[in-house]
């Protein structure tokens, strides 16, 4: 396998991870959640489209953008063997995945940016930064490391997220590499927290 190759996937597979959850995370805070279903009383009520755009322009303005700490070490994944994935031919990835055990460090200004939010480096204990007093809202992202097929076009990698002490999940995603562009081809959700 070749050094840069994987190093470049590496970050292009972390950038687009990032991105998918820093604009997800601004739609949440943009929007309230959905109100109850109600019979449409008028043929108005349901021509009002909503500018998406223009609300998420608007809570940057207010909030700022948000701050990503991004654990800059990628460790091996703990998963459990007898985990169930509904893709076999991704069964040997995830055996590579589950058996790897060295660390890879990445560079966070490769990682490209969203408009959402900005990133910070972090290693180790994520409870130093979450300590720290901010005024804007922070989350916290680790990757285990990815585990590539040989024919690096497809590749397998967990990423944790933690918005609060109490509130995160984890995922492992499937990734599939179409006209040199990674994309993901499905997620299976580990836990919530």
């Amino acid at each position: 396998m070749p050094k840069n190759d994987s190093f470049l996937d590496t970050t292009e597979i972390i950038s687009l991870l990032y991105n998918k959850i820093s604009e997800q995370e601004a739609k949440f805070s943009a929007f309230p959640p959905e109100p109850p279903v109600f019979p449409i009383k008028k043929k108005l009520d349901f021509d009002i489209k909503i500018d998406t755009n223009k609300i998420l322009n608007a809570l940057l303005r207010k909030r700022g953008k948000s701050i990503v700490a991004i654990d800059t070490v990628l460790k091996g994944a703990q998963l459990d063997n007898t985990l169930d994935i509904k893709d076999i031919e991704y069964a040997d990835i995830l055996k590579k995945l589950i058996s790897t055990d060295n660390i890879e460090n990445i560079d966070p200004l490769k990682i490209k940016a969203s408009k959402y939010s900005l990133i910070i480096p972090f290693t180790g204990d994520s409870r130093q930064l979450r300590n720290k007093e901010t005024k804007k809202k922070t989350f916290f992202l680790r990757f285990s490391k990815i585990a590539y097929n040989e024919e690096l076009n497809k590749a397998i990698v967990k990423m944790s997220v933690s918005f609060s002490k109490l509130n995160g999940f984890s995922s492992l995603f499937f990734m599939k590499k179409e006209n040199d562009k990674w994309v993901i081809k499905h997620e299976k959700n580990l836990t919530i927290i």
